[in-house]
Order: structure tokens, then sequence, then C-alpha cells
């Protein structure tokens, strides 16, 4: 069974990255100067890539922690080929598609799909704007599995109970290292928040949650009981400074980029141990955004060319351009839509490949 708790922070991420990506287009043919909501969307939608990295460090270190906890050891080759059958071949497809249809003709150069092909477009140039933070995660999957299998193999009781001396250092280097590059250099992207380098604290910090819900579960609960309110608070006011200034500010893409995986990582806590959230999913509304985050990865991956597609559509076909409302209303909705039909036909039918020949190993029931 999945953890739907936290198929619902899915969903808000996937939602945040698609306001980033938001593009309205005017009668005139040009970008719509969207209203105070839309700008407010797309000015922190970026932060659901935050939330992304640190659910992947709690979720994927998850799995490690309660592989080592049912067998008392953790087998790496098994864990990466699970990763991979759930990673490439979703991804794969979308870029052999996106290069079969030309889907942007002036980025479809052999060294940026070679970028993409080998999970570097984070630091070179891809196809794709959006899926440099892939190749992050591809390259937190391979540090946090070495790490934790050499941890596992101390004779010890718990031989993961120093991971916060690995987290801090780990915090402490990445902050210091996006200090330099900001300090050194004119702001950009590529240089100041796409590198593994610089953002990798975040899936860190995912996997430290994730260390004290699987060993030291019971303290966890009654103190994010206990301090519920206060926790959800002190998370708000760690995220909100990436609300309220754009992402180029040197605040936010340096000590703003930390405060906001603490205020994520606080949100889990309250997500996960509010004792009325079982009630509430599967009812209605929530029900259905809880669904929609087991499909998040494809929604994820094929949002781009979905805007591209409708405003394709609204400047050659259709003749007319909707309103803000409409554009934005088809947008969410197709991406919805074509996230969740490639889900079925690429990503499900590998994952169900995968569980028959490579079962999990751990107790979690999470992809």
């Amino acid at each position: 069974m999945r953890l739907a708790k936290l198929d619902i922070l899915r969903t808000f991420a996937v939602l945040l990255v698609l306001g980033r990506h938001l593009c309205i287009l005017s009668p005139e043919g040009g970008v719509y100067h969207a209203n105070f909501l839309f700008r407010f969307w797309n000015r922190f939608g970026w932060t659901g890539v935050d939330l992304f990295f640190v659910l992947s460090g709690f979720l994927v270190s998850g799995l490690l922690f309660s592989e080592y906890k049912k067998y008392g050891s953790i087998n790496l080759l098994r864990f990466f080929i699970r990763r991979g059958f759930k990673i490439y071949p979703a991804f794969y497809f979308f870029i052999g598609l996106s290069i079969l249809l030309k889907i942007i003709p002036e980025n479809m150069s052999l060294p940026r799909i070679l970028s993409e092909a080998v999970f570097v477009q984070n630091y070179f140039p891809g196809i794709w704007n959006h899926t440099w933070s892939l190749a992050v995660e591809e390259h937190f999957y391979a540090l946090v599995g070495v790490l934790l299998f050499f941890l596992s193999l101390k004779k010890t009781s718990d031989p993961f109970r120093n991971i916060h001396i690995f987290f801090l250092i780990c915090a402490v280097s990445v902050l210091l290292m996006r200090l330099y590059v900001s300090m050194s250099q004119p702001y950009s992207h590529m240089k100041n928040v796409f590198p593994s380098h610089l953002r990798i604290d975040a899936l860190f910090f995912g996997v430290v949650l994730s260390y004290c819900n699987h060993f030291k579960n019971k303290e966890l609960e009654l103190w994010t009981t206990r301090n519920l309110y206060l926790i959800l608070g002190a998370s708000a006011l760690c995220i909100l400074p990436c609300f309220l200034w754009e992402l180029e500010t040197f605040f936010v893409h340096t000590f703003g980029l930390t405060f906001l995986y603490l205020g994520f990582g606080g949100l889990l806590l309250v997500i996960l141990y509010e004792p009325h959230m079982e009630q509430w999913i599967g009812r209605g509304f929530i029900g259905v955004i809880a669904r929609l985050g087991a499909y998040s990865y494809s929604i994820y991956l094929w949002h781009m060319p979905v805007r591209y597609w409708q405003n394709y559509i609204i400047k050659n076909l259709i003749g007319y351009t909707p309103s803000p409302a409409i554009q934005t209303l088809a947008y969410v909705f197709l991406c919805m839509i074509v996230g969740v039909l490639m889900a079925k036909i690429v990503e499900m039918p590998f994952l169900k490949l995968r569980d028959h020949f490579f079962p999990s190993r751990s107790k979690m029931g999470i992809n």
C-alpha cells in the first residue's frame, strides 16, 4: 500500500511546478501580462522541485532503511535495478519522443541530447529546462545508496545512528558552496541553482527525517504531535521568503534554499503524523489529490510538452485566444490527463515487470 499521505505532497509539488511554467498567451499573440494571482503562482512555483527533493530523500532512503530493518543488510544492486525500472523507461521514452517529434527543434543538437541521455543536464544544457532536477536526484540515488550500504556493514544494532553528522557536513558544505558561487559570478540558473553539489542538501535532509521515522519513530511521533502547530508555524516562516522574493534574489538562492527544505521537512512531518489525516484521505477532493500523486513523475515529465502543444494549438489552429482562466484550467487539466496516460502506457507496465522479476525487499509500499 502506498503512503497516501505523502502522495498529497507529491500532487502539491507538481502543481507548484506547473505554475512555474505557466505561459498564458495574449490576444495579440504575445505572452499575457498576468494578474497578481498568476504572477504569484509563477514566482514561487519553482519551490515544488525542492518539495520533491525532500520527499525523494525521505522515501528512497526509507526503502533502504526498511530493507535493513527486515533483513539486516542492503542489496545495493537490487536497489539500483529497481530505481532504474522506475526512472529510465518513462524518461527515455519521453526524450526519444521529444527527438522524434522535434518538439523544440533548436534544442536538438547532439551535445544536448547526450547531456540528457547521461543525466548531466544540470551541468550542461539539455533538450528541456525542467529535467535538470532528475539529474540531481539520479546523482543523489547513487550517493545515498553507496553511503547507506557501507554504513550497513558496521556490526552494530543501529549502523546509521550518525547519519545526522553526515547531513550537517553536507548542509554546511553545500551552503558555503552556494555562497561562494553567488558572490563570485553573475547569477544564472545553470550555475547557481541546477548543479547537484548545490542542491543535494535538500535530499539529504529527507534522509535524516526518514532515519528518525524508521529508527526513532515513537519519539518523533510524540514530539511532532505535541508540537504540531509550532512546527507548522516554523515551517511557514522558513518557506515564506521563497514565496515573497524571486529565485534570483541573493538570499533566496543561498540561505533561502536551506530554509526552504527545513520548512518542507516540517510540513512533511505534520502531514505524516497529523492524527486526523487518515480520515481525510480517500474522501472526495482530498482522495483525488492523493491518487494523482502516484502519477506525479509522468506529469512532471510531460507538462512542458503539454504547454508547447497547447500554445501551438491556440496560435495556429483554433483561431482565437481563450481567456487566461480557460488557458490555465486547460493547461492543468491536460497535464494531468497526459501524465496519467503516459504513466499507464509506459511507467506502470515497467513497474509491474520490475516487481515481478525484482520484488522489493522493503516493507514500504512506494515506487
